[in-house]
């Protein structure tokens, strides 16, 4: 349909709009959007102000204005549409000085014989899989199948002999209710675990381990002190099958320096021997939580016992290269990404998975796929990550690489001075091990 008969439409569209009992599907407002042609890129931008405006009267206006309120859009800022390979129709928010705010995606949810918007897929149809909701069964189960892949067809993902056992673990128990404490740990009896990467944010509003309650965490952590993002935690650990998880804040004692001294020694070996390490990539502080809200639903009425259901589904301006690299991951704008702790523990660990605001994302030593299947990619394709698995066959560090990581460190933030060196230390290790002599 030429641009000229589209407007012609909409205009069409607006005056039978004077008819209050039935909305228009487009108006002059968001025809730009093109919400009825599936086609290619169209990189045309709407005001939110405009949508607000025209929503009273037309559907196509409330469709992506409810959408990006969902996402929460600053005030004055622009709907842009990128619509690009077989994703439906890809938008993202930018504010009234041009920065890139949040991208969406929007889907109808059940199959219609004659679709209100050519453009808009059906969910279950986005790369053959719906994305699951945040924290659902589905979800959880999306990690266990990527890990027993894993366990099944990568040889270079297998630990390698445990030469830095973490001091103590949680035993999360078995079952939902069960209760939570600290267990000794022993080099001779090594126990399969699960690792949390997570931001701090306020060191005085979290749960931690001291020298004054060390003794009563070993009877009983309680459950009901703990941060959103560990009571996460430790319900992904159990729904994996897993008994003992390790967290930096609870398995180290804070305010003995000798202890966290004799730890941040062991963070090569305590992210290189964990079975899966949980990155809460989206959270600030602890009161985010692992699970981010990822879609929504919402109903818009067209006409009397006449309404669509949409999902809208958060995604990333950047799409998936975000994950391919550390100056890339920057992009993410995720405090998780911020954090210079994180560099060696997402590079260290042979199994992650990014609780990202979009989807889950799994890295692994030999591959990294996303929830939504929009990629698959072996360790044949170049990025930091797959790099550290991949050298000369070994998990070594080249140079050039080295460089890299340094300049992405530089850029990061640290809580406190004196965990400079110490953060990056397990891959300073790395890098010596194999750079010894040169």
């Amino acid at each position: 349909m030429s641009d000229r008969l589209r407007a012609d439409r909409a205009m069409s569209c607006c005056a039978s709009s004077a008819n209050p009992e039935r909305k228009s599907l487009e108006c002059l407002k968001c025809v730009r959007f093109r919400l009825d042609d599936p086609g290619n890129t169209w990189n045309v931008s709407v005001g939110t102000s405009d949508l607000l405006h025209g929503m009273e009267t037309c559907a196509g206006c409330e469709v992506v204005y409810r959408a990006a309120a969902a996402l929460e859009a600053p005030v004055g800022s622009f709907i842009h549409r990128d619509t690009w390979g077989p994703r439906g129709i890809d938008f993202y928010i930018k504010d009234q000085g041009g920065e890139v705010h949040d991208g969406f995606q929007i889907y109808r949810t059940s199959e219609d014989a004659q679709p209100v918007w050519r453009a808009l897929q059906v969910l279950p149809n986005v790369y053959n899989e719906p994305i699951a909701r945040a924290g659902s069964d589905e979800a959880c189960q999306k990690i266990q199948n990527w890990l027993e892949d894993c366990k099944r067809d990568h040889e270079s993902c297998e630990s390698s002999a445990a030469t830095a056992w973490p001091t103590r673990l949680i035993d999360v128990g078995f079952g939902q209710a069960a209760s939570l404490r600290l267990v000794e740990t022993s080099p001779d009896d090594p126990l399969p675990y699960v690792a949390l990467s997570h931001c701090w944010g306020n060191p005085e509003a979290m749960a931690k381990t001291t020298t004054t309650n060390l003794d009563a965490q070993h009877e009983e952590i309680l459950g009901a002190t703990l941060s959103r993002t560990f009571q996460d935690a430790v319900s992904i650990c159990r729904r994996l099958l897993f008994r003992y998880l390790w967290i930096d804040a609870l398995c180290i004692v804070q305010d003995d320096h000798e202890d966290w001294l004799r730890e941040a020694s062991c963070m090569y070996g305590i992210y290189t021997d964990a079975s899966l390490t949980l990155a809460a990539t989206a959270s600030a502080d602890g009161r985010g939580g692992c699970w981010m809200p990822n879609s929504w639903n919402y109903s818009v009425h067209l006409a009397p016992g006449e309404d669509i259901d949409i999902c809208v589904r958060r995604s990333h301006p950047k799409g998936h290269a975000v994950f391919l690299s550390t100056d890339e991951l920057a992009e993410l704008k995720a405090p998780l990404a911020r954090r210079k702790w994180t560099l060696q523990e997402r590079l260290l660990s042979r199994r992650i998975v990014h609780f990202s605001a979009t989807e889950l994302v799994w890295q692994c030593r030999q591959q990294t796929l996303c929830e939504c299947e929009g990629f698959d990619l072996n360790g044949a394709w170049y990025t930091d990550k797959h790099n550290v698995a991949l050298v000369n066959g070994t998990r070594a560090l080249e140079a050039d690489q080295w460089c890299v990581l340094v300049r992405a460190y530089a850029r990061a933030d640290i809580t406190g001075e004196n965990d400079t060196l110490p953060a990056i230390a397990g891959l300073a290790r790395l890098y010596g091990e194999y750079h010894l002599g040169e």
